[in-house]
């Protein structure tokens, strides 16, 4: 990142965490455990291009998001997993997704066929 943000002397690195990374759930222990991996890599890459105004590094922390994560998780509690309910009002953070070209169809957290928009 750093030596081709430098040789183009600018530029924003922006890497999506999760709130998990700051509020772990006990019940998806490698989840949240990645995500802070990504949230203490971001903060160490922030301090290693400090010095330089026009290198960013960006870290978005979404939250709950209705993906079929909780449905295709494992655990071992022997319990379903489920979600809080999304922040996001409708289907807003899909259809963002969806105009960038990040979703693809896929299923909702409660198991039902939803298809790109």
């Amino acid at each position: 990142m750093r030596p081709t943000f430098q040789a183009q002397g600018h530029g924003t690195l922006v890497m999506v965490g999760s709130l998990l990374s700051l509020f772990p759930n006990p019940m998806v222990p490698l989840y949240s455990m990645s995500k802070f991996a990504i949230r203490g890599l971001a903060l160490n890459l922030r301090q290693a291009v400090a010095g330089n105004r026009r290198i960013h590094v960006c870290l978005v922390l979404p939250g709950p998001i209705d993906t079929p994560f909780f449905v295709r998780t494992a655990n071992h509690t022997g319990r379903r997993l489920r979600a809080i309910p999304p922040a996001y009002a409708g289907a807003a953070g899909y259809a963002v997704a969806s105009a960038n070209g990040w979703a693809a169809p896929t299923r909702s957290r409660t198991g039902e066929r939803r298809a790109a928009r």
